[in-house]
């Protein structure tokens, strides 16, 4: 269920989530979190560790935030959730007309969205 980006593997002339290759991404290389010490990084790796464990799972080795979520919108999107409505559950700003007249909140379609990804960890 993890999406690794492939830039963070190496493999530059591999496609990116996003569907551009990896060498017109935007983004560089990942690098480790920068709260790798703070309290709830280490409980979060912990309780990783322990569910990954208890699935035969091998350890996480230096992810970040932004791992977690790519994962939940490529996930999203294998389950059907609309582009649109993954882009508000991540909280990006829609540019355009559309950002600027549409002011609904997508509060429920967020919450279905949330749902359905939820049940795959249930």
């Amino acid at each position: 269920m993890f999406t690794p980006c492939p830039r963070r593997l190496g493999h530059l002339s591999s496609p990116c989530p996003n569907g551009t290759s990896a060498s017109a991404c935007s983004r560089r290389p990942a690098a480790p979190a920068r709260s790798a010490d703070s309290p709830r990084r280490r409980l979060l790796d912990a309780k990783i560790t322990e569910l990954g464990a208890v699935k035969g799972l091998p350890p996480l080795a230096d992810w970040t935030v932004h791992d977690i979520r790519r994962s939940v919108a490529t996930q999203m999107a294998r389950l059907g959730v609309p582009q649109e409505h993954i882009e508000r559950v991540l909280g990006h700003v829609v540019q355009g007309v559309a950002g600027t007249y549409n002011r609904y909140s997508y509060l429920d379609e967020k919450r279905t969205a949330l749902e359905m990804w939820g049940k795959l960890w249930a």
